[in-house]
C-alpha cells in the first residue's frame, strides 16, 4: 500500500487504513480523486459502507484527529477507565502499556505512576496498597481531563524544553503560536539507569537535552529551534557560539559534537517556569530495554594496580568534609555555600565530574588530602626534577596547590640535594643592548692555538670583532694591544672580561682607570656572563680547525667571515705582537 500510494499528496496509509486530507474542500477533492484513480489503476477496490467522506474529525490508530489537534479515542479511554485493578505483575505491565500509549497527553503521567512502577522492580514483593489505588484513580482522572496536542506545523517556531531529576529525564517539544501561546506537540520521558544516576547534575541536565533531541529528531533536524534548560552553565557549554571547555568530561564533549549537527538557540528558563519538562523528569516512564551491566572505564581498571587505588580514593573522598560537600554539589546539584575551602573547586564546577565514586577534573583524578603524601612520594620515586614531576602530575591527578607541593617535595629531597650542581646555576640576566657603537666591548683569550694565543674583542652594539695573534699574554703585552685599539676607535665606556690574571692585575686596573673605562668582571664559574666573547671564540676556533690545510694562521684569519650588523662581512683586523 505504501508503494501504491507513494507520491499522492495529502494521503497517509497504515496497512489498509487510508487517510486523505487537504487544506480546503477543493484540494481535498483533488487529493481524493487522485487516490481513487491510483487504486483503480492497480486493480484495487474500496467498500463504500466502510468509507467516510468530508469528516470534520476521524478516529485513526486509536486517536481522534480534527482541526484543533490530536485527541484520545473515546473507545480506548473507556477501556482504561473501566479497567479492573491488576492482580499480578503481568496484568500491571499490560495496563501500563495501554496508559503509556497515551502518555503524550499527560505531562506528569510518570509522577502519578510512581507507586505502580515500584511494583515492577526486580525482587519487589507484590502488594497492592492504598497508594497504588490512589495513583490508579489520579491517572485515570488526568487522562480523562487532558487537553489535545497541536498539529506539527513547519511554518511555526518550535522549541524543545528539557529537564533532569536524580532519577529521570523529560522533554517537551512545542509550537509558539502567533499569539505567543505555547502548545505542546508531544511529551517524552524516561528513567535513568544505574550508571546514569551516578552522573553529576550538569551531566544529567545535558543528558536530558541529548535525549530530547534524539527523541524528537524528526521535528528538529534541518530547521532552527529554541532549546530551553533550567541549568544556566549549559547555555555556555552547549551554546552554538561558544567553545566547550577543554577539560570538560569526555561524554560532554561527545554530546556537544552531536548537538553541533543541529541549528538552535539555547536559552535559560527558571525552574518555576520550567514545570512541563520538570514534571516529566521527576518520575519518568520506565525503560523497557534491558539494563546493561555497568563496567568501569579502562582508566580506572588500570588504577587498581597503582600505589593508590580507586577504592582508596573513593573512600577518602567520602570521609573528607570538603570533597564530600563538593561531591554533593556536583552530583545532586545543591547550592554552594561561601566556604573559602570550596572556591578552588567551584571555579572549575562546570568541568568536574564523578566516575566510580571519584571526583575528576577533566581526566585528572582529584586526590583527597589523606592520600596526597603517598602520591607525591610515588611521583618522586625516580628522583626527577620538579618540571618533570609537574608534567606527569598534569596528566593524571590534581588538587589545589599541587604545583607548590611538588616544588617543596623536590627541594626537601635529601638525595637530590646531595647530587645537584654546586653552586646551583643562577638565572641569566641579559645584557642591555648599548645604543652606540664601542660603548661596551667584551674581551677574552682563545688558545693556545698552533702555539699562539688569540686576543678577541667584540663590540656589543655592532658585533664588530678585533683579533690579535699573541705569543705572550702578559699584562704589559695585553695593555699594548688594548692601547692600540683604543687609539683607533677611542676608549669604550665599559670593558667586560673574565678573571684572568693579566686582566685583573694592578697594571691593567691602572690603565683602564686612566682611560676612563669601567671594568666589569664575570662571576667566578659563570663564563656565560661574558657570553658574547665566549661564543665568538667558539665560532672562530671551529672555523680555524676546519681550514687547517688552507694556508697559514694569518691567511685563515683573513678569510674568516663574520656577520656584522646585517652588513657584508669585512676582514678581521690582525695585529701580530712578537
Amino acid at each position: 500500500m505504501d508503494q501504491i500510494l507513494s507520491g499522492v499528496p495529502g494521503v497517509l496509509c497504515y496497512l489498509d487504513d487510508i487517510l486523505v486530507t487537504g487544506k480546503d474542500e477543493e484540494e481535498h477533492l483533488r487529493n481524493l480523486d487522485a487516490t481513487l484513480k491510483r487504486l483503480r489503476d492497480y486493480g484495487l477496490r474500496v467498500r463504500k459502507d466502510k468509507c467516510a467522506f468530508f469528516q470534520s474529525s476521524i478516529e485513526y490508530l486509536g486517536h481522534v484527529i480534527d482541526a484543533q489537534g490530536l485527541h484520545k479515542a473515546p473507545s480506548k479511554v473507556k477501556a482504561i477507565l473501566d479497567a479492573p485493578v491488576p492482580q499480578n505483575v503481568s496484568q500491571l505491565r499490560s495496563f501500563l502499556g495501554l496508559l503509556n500509549y497515551y502518555g503524550r497527553f499527560v505531562p506528569s503521567l510518570a509522577t502519578k505512576l510512581k507507586p505502580l512502577h515500584q511494583l515492577l522492580c526486580r525482587g519487589k514483593t507484590w502488594k497492592w496498597t492504598e497508594q497504588c489505588d490512589e495513583a490508579l484513580v489520579k491517572t485515570k482522572e488526568a487522562l480523562l481531563k487532558s487537553e489535545a496536542l497541536t498539529h506539527f506545523d513547519p511554518a511555526l517556531p518550535i522549541q524543545l524544553a528539557c529537564d533532569a531529576s536524580p532519577y529521570g529525564v523529560g522533554a517537551v517539544v512545542s509550537h509558539i503560536m502567533p499569539n505567543g501561546e505555547e502548545k505542546p506537540i508531544a511529551f517524552a520521558s524516561r528513567t535513568l539507569n544505574k550508571a546514569e544516576c551516578n552522573y553529576a547534575q550538569i551531566e544529567r541536565e545535558a543528558l536530558s537535552i541529548v535525549f530530547g533531541v534524539r527523541k524528537f529528531h524528526q521535528y528538529l533536524y534541518g530547521r532552527k529551534f529554541t532549546l530551553l534548560t533550567d541549568h544556566r552553565p549549559l547555555t555556555s557549554i552547549f551554546g552554538p557560539y561558544t567553545r566547550i571547555p577543554s577539560l570538560a568530561a569526555s561524554r560532554m564533549q561527545r554530546w556537544a559534537l552531536l548537538l553541533s549537527a543541529h541549528t538552535y538557540e539555547i536559552e535559560y528558563r527558571k525552574s518555576e517556569q520550567h514545570c512541563n519538562a520538570d514534571g516529566l523528569s521527576r518520575l519518568p516512564l520506565p525503560v523497557t530495554k534491558p539494563e546493561s551491566r555497568e563496567v568501569d572505564i579502562f582508566y580506572f581498571r588500570q588504577m587498581e594496580n597503582a600505589p593508590v587505588t580507586t577504592k582508596q580514593v573513593c573512600r577518602a573522598t567520602r570521609h573528607d568534609s570538603v570533597l564530600s560537600e563538593v561531591m554533593d554539589i556536583i552530583v545532586k546539584g545543591k547550592s554552594a555555600g561561601d566556604a573559602p575551602d570550596l572556591k578552588h573547586y567551584l571555579s572549575k564546577r562546570t568541568e568536574l565530574s564523578v566516575q566510580s565514586g571519584c571526583l575528576l577534573w577533566g581526566r585528572r583524578v582529584i586526590i583527597p588530602p589523606a592520600l596526597r603524601k603517598p602520591v607525591l612520594q610515588q611521583l618522586h620515586s625516580g628522583h626527577c626534577g620538579m618540571v618533570r614531576m609537574k608534567e606527569i602530575a598534569r596528566s593524571y591527578f590534581w588538587w589545589p596547590g599541587l604545583d607548590g607541593h611538588i616544588e617543596e617535595k623536590a627541594k626537601t629531597c635529601v638525595s637530590c640535594q646531595k647530587v645537584r650542581n654546586i653552586p646551583q646555576l643562577a638565572p641569566l640576566h641579559p645584557w642591555d643592548w648599548p645604543e652606540e657603537a664601542w660603548h661596551r666591548i667584551h674581551v677574552d683569550f682563545a688558545g693556545p692555538f698552533e702555539d699562539r694565543m688569540l686576543l678577541v674583542m667584540v663590540d656589543a652594539h655592532s658585533k664588530w670583532p678585533e683579533v690579535a695573534i699573541m705569543k705572550s699574554t702578559t699584562a704589559g703585552k695585553t695593555i699594548d694591544k688594548l692601547e692600540e685599539v683604543f687609539s683607533r676607535f677611542g676608549s669604550p665606556l665599559q670593558l667586560v672580561s673574565d678573571n684572568g690574571p693579566q686582566l685583573v692585575s694592578q697594571e691593567m686596573t691602572t690603565f683602564l682607570q686612566v682611560n676612563g673605562v669601567q671594568h666589569i668582571r664575570s662571576a667566578p664559574y659563570h663564563p656565560s656572563t661574558n657570553g658574547l666573547a665566549e661564543r665568538f671564540v667558539q665560532t672562530m676556533k671551529h672555523a680555524l680547525k676546519a681550514s687547517q690545510d688552507q694556508g697559514t694562521l694569518h691567511q685563515r684569519l683573513h678569510s674568516f667571515p663574520t656577520e656584522i650588523h646585517h652588513m657584508q662581512p669585512p676582514r678581521l683586523h690582525l695585529h701580530h705582537f712578537l
